[in-house]
C-alpha cells in the first residue's frame, strides 16, 4: 500500500490530473505488465490515449519499457515486480 500512495504522489507532484494516469496506476499492484492495447481495451480509452498515459508513467520512473522494440511494446511496474519478489 505504501508503493500505491507514492505513486499518486509521483502523480499529483507532476500534476497530472488526468484519470487514466490515475487508472492504469491504480491497476499496477495487481497487473504489473501493461501494453496500450490493454490498456485501451480495459478501460474504453484509445489507443492514443492508452499511449499518451503509459508514456506519463514512464517518465516518471512508475513504468519502464521491457521489450526494446517500437511496436507491441510490453511495460513493466519494476517496483511492484521488487515487492511481489521479496513476498514470495
Amino acid at each position: 500500500m505504501a508503493l500505491q500512495a507514492d505513486y499518486v504522489t509521483r502523480i499529483r507532484a507532476a500534476g497530472l490530473t488526468g484519470g487514466l494516469v490515475r487508472d492504469i496506476a491504480a491497476r499496477l499492484i495487481g497487473a504489473p505488465f501493461v501494453t496500450a492495447r490493454t490498456v485501451s481495451a480495459d478501460t474504453g480509452r484509445t489507443y492514443q490515449a492508452a499511449s499518451n498515459a503509459i508514456g506519463k508513467l514512464v517518465e516518471l520512473a512508475i513504468l519502464r519499457e521491457r521489450t526494446g522494440r517500437q511496436y507491441a511494446r510490453v511495460f513493466e511496474a519494476a517496483e511492484v515486480m521488487a515487492v511481489l519478489q521479496r513476498v514470495t
